[in-house]
């Protein structure tokens, strides 16, 4: 009986010492209780940094891509194109980063990257509109009228109405001095 009481009493004061812990580990002896909770404890922290993360992911993502807009907008293609290559890190769809990507190259007279990034981009998001008629405008500023058009015409033949593809489909064919 004396050592039943000992036990118990011991059993108590480790309860006691667990006074914020579930009531679940109460069947544990002390030491698997205070394991199982400092186990859930790390486990419930990288659970909420990990959503924090993501949420600050997305809101660098955004924050990445407007700076980079307002470079390209400025001019500054070099530090459009380091935002852009950072929000790309951070991107799980990577098909707008791609496109802004692919431009800003382009601008820098950086052709044969921007076809490689807009080519491995195609590769993932075959039916990307804007991926296709950013590959049309650059084998246009490569003189690539041919090219350029089938690119175009991809667009069209998806949506004839496509204001962007229309207008570049013109802007083509006048560069291309075919005026019919």
């Amino acid at each position: 009986n004396r050592a039943e009481n000992s036990n118990g009493s011991r059993r108590m004061q480790s309860i006691n010492s667990l006074r914020l812990y579930p009531a679940v580990f109460l069947s544990c002896s002390g030491w698997l209780a205070t394991a199982i909770w400092h186990l859930s404890l790390a486990l419930l922290v990288m659970l909420c940094l990990s959503t924090g993360r993501a949420t600050a992911a997305e809101q660098n993502y955004d924050t990445l891509v407007e700076q980079a807009l307002t470079y390209r907008n400025d001019g500054n293609f070099v530090a459009a194109e380091q935002s852009l290559r950072q929000a790309r890190d951070l991107a799980s769809d990577t098909r707008e980063v791609d496109y802004l990507l692919g431009m800003v190259l382009a601008f820098q007279e950086r052709f044969e990257e921007s076809m490689g990034l807009l080519d491995s981009a195609l590769d993932t998001y075959p039916s990307d509109t804007q991926l296709q008629l950013a590959k049309g405008r650059v084998h246009s500023y490569l003189g690539q009228y041919s090219q350029s058009l089938t690119w175009v015409n991809r667009v069209l033949a998806d949506q004839p109405d496509n204001l962007e593809a229309l207008v570049l489909s013109a802007r083509v064919n006048f560069y291309n001095e075919n005026y019919a």
